[in-house]
């Protein structure tokens, strides 16, 4: 079996918790594509390296199988594959928060 462990070539939020999420699981990169329901394994290693955009529509599945939260791992994604546009949401989430308008 190979190791786990491979450089991160485009640094992103999203990248950086796969690749820890990932290396700390007991789950191959074919194991975890059987369960989130990818075909091929080397694009866990795209995700990882920051090579391929994250499916974001695939965030539950992937926090399941790797045991992390989905709210992180969606933010990450969404910081990593829309960055000016995630501002922009957490800045109103944020203010919906203060005036209580978010339950």
């Amino acid at each position: 079996m190979r190791k786990k462990e491979e450089t991160i070539v485009v640094d992103t939020p999203v990248a950086r918790l796969l690749t820890k999420a990932i290396n700390a699981s007991s789950k191959s990169q074919v194991q975890l594509c059987g369960e989130v329901g990818l075909r091929k394994s080397n694009i866990i290693s795209m995700f990882k390296q920051g090579r391929s955009p994250f499916p974001i529509t695939r965030a539950a599945a992937f926090s399941n199988a790797l045991d992390i939260a989905e709210e992180e791992l969606m933010i990450a994604a969404l910081q990593s594959t829309y960055p000016a546009e995630w501002r922009e949401l957490a800045s109103i989430i944020a203010s919906a928060v203060e005036q209580g308008l978010a339950n």
